[in-house]
């Protein structure tokens, strides 16, 4: 896949982040809460890894580590939420991207 573009680097990654997750099971793949946030987190920095330099990349990983840890600290986490708030969050991330791009093509219109 190529990807051009800070902002939509960032949500690619988001996106991997998310088919991961879903794809594998939507968290029943993981014996315990420390095992989805270790994954996650595994799988964010090898992303990472594959652009260095992108900010955006690092921005996301940064964020969706963070949803992560905020949902597995809720009262009765498991790994199934957190998969779900982690998902929820990657597919916003897609979303503001959308809507920044419709804003700036307005203001050039």
């Amino acid at each position: 896949m190529v990807v051009r573009g800070a902002p939509a680097i960032g949500v690619t990654g988001a996106l991997a982040l998310a088919v991961h997750l879903s794809s594998g099971g939507h968290g029943k793949q993981y014996a315990s809460v420390q095992a989805c946030l270790d994954d996650i987190a595994a799988t964010m920095d090898y992303l990472v890894t594959s652009r260095p330099t992108a900010v955006n990349l690092a921005d996301s990983a940064v964020k969706l580590k963070a949803v992560a840890a905020e949902a597995a600290a809720q009262p009765g986490a498991t790994a199934e939420s957190i998969t779900a708030a982690v998902v929820a969050a990657a597919e916003a991330t897609l979303e503001q991207d959308i809507a920044a791009n419709k804003v700036r093509q307005q203001l050039q219109a």
